[in-house]
């Protein structure tokens, strides 16, 4: 009897793991739900203000390997510091930014400029967003 409550177990437990991951198979491949959670992020960023120096730029290890910049906003009369975190952006804004380049974007605008050394570049930040 023992021997069968055990297989019983087992049994109930692949069930569970076949239907969570089939769950998760179809949540990442429908269209409206990805496109629904990144133009959240993208309004999210689209609302943000930056007035700030880039202090690092790397892929987050403990985040899915997402490109991220670490940005210091000191010109609001205290320093902040945050993560901009760009994984799906297809501006070209993280392969060209450097640390120690200044970062500028307003509020309620996509555009962000780079100031990198000497040159000015403005990027329109595109998370992939359909509306």
């Amino acid at each position: 009897m023992n021997w069968l409550r055990k297989r019983g177990v087992i049994i109930w437990i692949a069930l569970g793991a076949i239907g969570y991951i089939t769950v998760e198979l179809i949540i990442a491949n429908d269209e409206r739900i990805t496109n629904y959670s990144l133009c959240n992020d993208e309004e999210a960023v689209r609302m943000e203000y930056w007035g700030s120096v880039v202090s690092r730029k790397f892929l987050n290890s403990k985040n899915h390997n997402y490109k991220t910049l670490e940005i210091v906003d000191s010109a609001r009369s205290r320093t902040r510091t945050y993560r901009l975190i760009l994984s799906n952006d297809k501006s070209g804004l993280y392969h060209y930014v450097s640390e120690g380049d200044s970062i500028v974007k307003q509020n309620g605008s996509l555009a962000a400029k780079v100031i990198h050394h000497t040159m000015e570049r403005e990027f329109i930040i595109d998370l992939g967003c359909v509306e």
